[in-house]
């Protein structure tokens, strides 16, 4: 076992610092968003409205296979953070799921395009996770 190299903890540090960052920024524009439409100011396009979520769900995959990617090489000390990061991110993939479906079937949107796509992140999310405890279950 030898270690994570610097290039490598760095890419896992960049990009749970953008997904962080995105989270904000979605959720801010997600705000701004709500408040149009309460106002009357802007019209609902499904699309839209579920966009920061999508990016969300994508952006948590992306995280997810760099973490197995890198599963076999992390520290014994650092193992149980592992587990956590993947439970929590399954937790989340699912969260969006339901988030997305709901909102899709309040507005009578029924994009079934979309629906697959979102569903497909959730899968790919689960499996990523489920991976990674099989790796530091391994160890």
């Amino acid at each position: 076992m030898t270690g994570l190299a610097d290039a490598d903890w760095s890419m896992v540090v960049r990009e749970a610092v953008s997904l962080s960052e995105n989270m904000l920024r979605f959720a801010d524009e997600d705000v701004q968003m709500v408040a149009h439409l309460y106002s009357g100011s802007q019209d609902i396009c499904i699309r839209k409205q579920i966009a920061p979520l999508a990016k969300v769900a994508s952006g948590l995959v992306k995280l997810l296979t760099l973490v197995e990617e890198r599963a076999d090489r992390f520290h014994p000390s650092v193992l149980p953070d592992v587990r956590v990061i993947a439970h929590l991110a399954r937790g989340a993939a699912d969260g969006i799921l339901e988030l997305e479906r709901s909102d899709l079937v309040r507005s009578g949107n029924r994009d079934a395009v979309l629906m697959r796509r979102i569903e497909e992140w959730r899968d790919r999310a689960h499996a990523a996770a489920d991976r990674i405890l099989h790796k530091v279950r391994e160890r």
